[in-house]
């Protein structure tokens, strides 16, 4: 009789590596529009940030990238104002992950991702 061979159990590196992986398909750019207008309703961040975001809507992406590409339009828009990068990534990033993703486990997992990004 043959035996089965038990599958290997994965390491914490493996299931990470595996996470990394995931891809999202972020909103077509009238609902992103419409979402990101609620959040920064501002004629300047239609101009000036909002390009830096739509130009990835409807595109498929790694979960993992989701919170560097808000954080590097973010960082042109607020260089650009003068304004504190910190203080806009903080308060903004997740409202931002939440109105590019639809799924509520990818937004989830963007911003674990974030967290993780900002605190180590």
């Amino acid at each position: 009789m043959n035996e089965r061979a038990t599958p290997k159990t994965p390491s914490l590196q493996d299931l990470r590596r595996e996470e990394l992986g995931e891809e999202v398909t972020l909103l077509p750019e009238q609902e992103m529009r419409a979402r990101l207008l609620e959040i920064l309703p501002d004629e300047e961040a239609v101009e000036k940030f909002y390009p830096s975001l739509l130009k990835y809507a409807g595109q498929t992406i790694l979960i993992s990238q989701v919170p560097g590409i808000i954080v590097d339009a973010l960082r042109e828009y607020v260089q650009e104002n003068d304004l504190n990068l910190r203080h806009y990534v903080s308060k903004n990033v997740p409202l931002i992950i939440d109105a590019v993703i639809s799924d509520p486990i990818a937004r989830k997992k963007a911003n674990d991702f974030l967290n993780s990004s900002i605190n180590g």
